[in-house]
C-alpha cells in the first residue's frame, strides 16, 4: 500500500473511502517479538507511512484478532454439512493452521482467523467496537514494528477530531463464529 503513495503522492488513493488493515498489537504482546505484530514488523516504514498519510483507517490488531477463534468442532460441522466446492480444502487448511497455533500457544482451543475477521467486518461492521487514536509504527531498533497509540484516559472533549485511525478494541466473538458458519453453509455459496 505504501508504494503507490511514494509513486503518486496524496492522489494515490483519492477514490478509496476507507482502509481495513490487519496489523499491530495494542495492550498485548506481539507475535514475532515481544512488542511487534508480524505484518507491521515485516515493513514498519511502509506501515507507518500509510498510517501517517491516509485517513479513515480501520485497524484490526492482535488484541482483537486473537479472539477471532474458530474451534475444530465448528470446522468439522462445516466440513460435514457444506456443499461448497471448497469442501475438501476447508478442514485440511484449518488443521494446518490450528496445529501451528497449538505449538505456538499450548492449550489453545482453536485457531484465530486474523484476516478472516477483517473480511467479516466488511459485511458486518458492528462486530467490533473501535477507539479513535493516532497510530504510529516504530521503524527501527529493538521495538521495530511496534504499534504505538496513546491510551491514557482523557475527557471526550480532549480527543482531537483529526484522529483518523479507528482501532478495533472489542469483538463480538459469538456473532463472528455465527457469521463464519453462515458463509460456509449458505445455499448461495454451495454452487
Amino acid at each position: 500500500m505504501a508504494l503507490p503513495l511514494i509513486l503518486y503522492g496524496k492522489d494515490a488513493y483519492k477514490d478509496v473511502n476507507a482502509f481495513y488493515l490487519m496489523g499491530g498489537a495494542f495492550l498485548v504482546p506481539g507475535n514475532v517479538t515481544p512488542e511487534a505484530e508480524a505484518n507491521f514488523y515485516a515493513d514498519p516504514i511502509a506501515a507507518d507511512s500509510v498510517l501517517e498519510k491516509e485517513k479513515n483507517i480501520y485497524l484490526f490488531p492482535l488484541n482483537v484478532t486473537n479472539k477471532a477463534i474458530i474451534r475444530p468442532e465448528t470446522i468439522n460441522f462445516i466440513a460435514n454439512n457444506t456443499q461448497s466446492p471448497f469442501k475438501d480444502l476447508i478442514k485440511p487448511a484449518y488443521d494446518y493452521y490450528y496445529e501451528a497455533y497449538q505449538k505456538l500457544v499450548p492449550g489453545i482451543q482453536g485457531a484465530p482467523l486474523h484476516d478472516v475477521l477483517v473480511l467479516s467486518v466488511l459485511t458486518n461492521p458492528d462486530l467490533v467496537k473501535y477507539v479513535k487514536r493516532r497510530v504510529r509504527i516504530e521503524q527501527f531498533g529493538k521495538a521495530k514494528g511496534k504499534s504505538i497509540a496513546d491510551f491514557r484516559p482523557k475527557p471526550e472533549q480532549e480527543v482531537p477530531e483529526t484522529l483518523d485511525d479507528n482501532i478495533a478494541m472489542e469483538l463480538d466473538v459469538e456473532r463472528f463464529v455465527i457469521d463464519f458458519m453462515e458463509v460456509f453453509l449458505s445455499q448461495e455459496n454451495q454452487k
